[in-house]
């Protein structure tokens, strides 16, 4: 009895610990920086993905923005025309 179990126990709890280990399924350090790469590899992506996203909605607004300038412009237009 070293250490205050004996050595029954000891053994017992040496055993358990071994086979929980042995089936359980635990990520590596290399496993975690696999992961890292590739979560980082797809969060790049998605940035561009949006990036390119943004990019058309710009647009998009500027031209409508463009013709509801216009519609007021034909607005303005038809109003003076009609009272002057």
């Amino acid at each position: 009895m070293e250490a205050g179990v004996p050595a029954k126990q000891a053994k017992a709890q040496a055993a358990a610990l071994l086979e929980s280990h042995e089936t359980a399924d635990l990520a590596t350090r290399s496993d975690l920086e696999k992961l890292e790469i590739r979560l980082n590899s797809r969060f790049l992506t998605l940035d561009e993905r949006l990036a390119s996203i943004e990019k058309t909605i710009d647009v998009k607004v500027s031209a409508i923005t463009w013709m509801l300038g216009m519609v007021a412009a034909g607005v303005v237009i038809l109003l003076v025309k009609a009272f002057f």
